[in-house]
């Protein structure tokens, strides 16, 4: 009988023994929770975990920053390009009016059309800038302070306050320091009025090029003095028309002066010996205002004026520069700078001899008015006129600062001190005074339609939804 087949030992495992015994010692699992895990010295921290997170963020961000910088630089080389073309383009331009100047200036015609500006800005000047300032220096104080504001923009802020300091203050004197702050504040008033000008100047001091500069100071002095020299050249003669005029104004504030047509004894056009205190109606002109009161009750003061025992000095009110219908001896600023011969002379000066007496009658020219754009009084203009007005009624035959004791370029500035020293008030009043007597009238103002033509009517009418086919 065959004997049955033996099983055959099953073999365990290392690992089955293993498992079999943790099964026998380790406890019912429902008799207490499980253990938690043991964490290894070896195992990695939540804190070195985020450590590494940050880590690789931190590479992440340095990777992404490089294109950036890339495009950066891009942009910075793409501008710098932009810029140098920019500077190439203005510096052919700026070569070109350099031709266009000396072409001009050499030419045997002075017919300007480049330089035209520049002699706008020297006619423009003495009437409405300075009558007494020279026009290279006050360009050269206001160019210079540009040039260093434009400079210490390159430079830190301390650099700047000790720059100004050295440069603009520590070698001045007290008077030298206000003259160079008068300077400026012209400089200010021609930067605002001819921006385009300054710009072109700026242009010239930056590329050194001295040659055009003085060019362009030279047209300007030229025209400065030529301003000057015509009003001066026509007042000479046109101021012999003014004096009856302005007697018979004030015919009922003079004593026997009702019928004053002509000037009494006569005076030549061309010779000036016989004007000035030589000339009894003159000499009434030029009477100081405490002194007016007398001369305008009996004629003795008019001798001692005219025989030079009352001195005639640039700090006197002569009688000129009052309205005599407003005059008032115990208040010196009653009808100040509002006399009738002041008007006639800027009407004559702006608009032209025909429209001094009746501002319509211009010539068909434009005025200078328009062409330089002076389209109302100022202080300096008033002073200019002043100044002019004396210079005319002068025996002096040249230009000159003084008339015996008194002191033309002194007599500016007494003028212009009057608008220092006068209320807001006042200074309105006289300027409104001025401009009605002197610019409403200018051409090509625009003037309301008479009552009744169509035009008046159009105004009247509102325009209806029905007009309009914007629609």
């Amino acid at each position: 009988m065959a004997q049955p087949a033996r099983k055959k030992p099953r073999l365990k495992s290392a690992l089955t023994k293993r498992i079999n015994a943790q099964r026998v010692n380790s406890p019912s699992p429902s008799l207490s929770p499980p253990s938690p895990p043991q964490i290894s010295s070896r195992t990695r921290t939540p804190a070195s975990s985020s450590h590494i997170q940050i880590s690789t963020a931190g590479n992440s961000s340095q990777t992404n920053t490089q294109p950036q910088a890339r495009r950066a630089q891009t942009f910075a080389h793409e501008d710098s390009q932009q810029q140098k073309r920019r500077e190439r383009r203005k510096k052919r331009k700026y070569e070109e009016f350099v031709k266009e100047v000396a072409a001009e200036y050499e030419a045997e015609y002075k017919l300007y059309k480049t330089l035209l500006p520049y002699q706008q800005i020297g006619l423009y000047a003495p009437r409405c800038l300075s009558l007494y300032q020279n026009m290279a220096a006050i360009l050269n104080a206001g160019l210079a302070r540009e040039t260093r504001q434009m400079k210490a923009r390159t430079r830190s802020l301390q650099a700047l306050n000790e720059e100004s300091n050295n440069n603009d203050e520590s070698d001045l004197d007290e008077d030298d320091l206000a003259e160079r702050t008068h300077l400026l504040t012209i400089y200010d008033k021609i930067a605002s009025t001819f921006p385009s000008i300054i710009e072109c100047l700026l242009e010239s001091v930056n590329y050194d090029d001295t040659e055009t500069y003085n060019i362009i100071i030279n047209v300007i002095d030229q025209a400065f003095s030529e301003a000057r020299r015509n009003d001066t050249s026509r007042l000479k003669t046109e101021i012999l028309r003014f004096i009856p005029h302005v007697f018979q104004t004030y015919s009922d504030a003079l004593p026997n002066m009702n019928e004053v047509i002509v000037l009494d004894p006569p005076c030549l056009c061309d010779a000036k010996s016989d004007r000035g205190v030589n000339h009894p109606m003159i000499t009434m002109l030029f009477c100081p205002f405490r002194k007016t009161r007398d001369a305008l009750l009996r004629n003795k003061i008019l001798d001692s004026l005219m025989s030079h025992d009352i001195p005639l000095t640039a700090d006197d009110l002569p009688m000129f520069l009052y309205d005599l219908h407003k005059f008032d001896s115990k208040n010196k600023w009653g009808g100040l700078l509002r006399g009738r011969l002041l008007i006639l002379i800027c009407r004559c000066i702006l608009l032209g001899p025909g429209a001094a007496f009746a501002p319509r009658q211009c010539s068909a020219r434009k005025p200078t008015s328009v062409l330089l754009g002076i389209t109302q009084s100022s202080p300096e203009l008033i002073a200019y006129v002043a100044v002019q007005a004396r210079f005319a009624l002068s025996s002096r035959s040249s230009w000159t600062r003084s008339d015996s004791k008194f002191k033309f370029d002194r007599f500016y500035l007494n003028i212009l001190s009057i608008f220092a020293h006068a209320s807001d008030r006042w200074k309105e009043s006289l300027f409104k005074f001025w401009n009605r007597e002197c610019f409403h009238d200018i051409p090509n103002t625009a003037e309301a339609p008479v009552n009744d033509s169509e035009l008046a009517s159009l105004f009247t009418e509102s325009s209806t939804p029905e007009d309009d086919d914007s629609e």
